[in-house]
């Protein structure tokens, strides 16, 4: 989750991301509590699921928020490394294949 934060923050130029999850999925509070989001509030009646209406806890994290770990600062240069190593052989850069005559 964290990962996924710092390639919205970085890579996207996110503001804002947010998540939502059931009251009843307390491992998923854990990781995204870990992550660095904050609770914001409950959602009343947010989703109709196995024939009732169901609320959702929402989180999010701000852009000034987002703190890296483990060196992910450079999530969006590594994006960057990973697009251009995904480009098919023969390739010009921006992903423009060369036309045969």
């Amino acid at each position: 989750m964290h990962l996924l934060c710092g390639l919205g923050v970085n890579a996207l130029g996110l503001h804002r991301i947010w998540a939502a999850r059931s009251p009843l999925n307390e491992a998923s509070a854990r990781t995204l509590l870990r992550a660095g989001m904050t609770e914001d509030g409950r959602i009343r009646d947010h989703v109709f699921s196995h024939g009732a209406w169901r609320d959702s806890i929402t989180y999010s994290i701000l852009e000034h928020e987002w703190t890296p770990i483990n060196g992910l600062r450079a999530v969006g240069t590594v994006m960057s490394d990973v697009e251009e190593t995904l480009q098919p052989p023969g390739s010009l850069p921006g992903g423009d294949v060369p036309r045969g005559r």
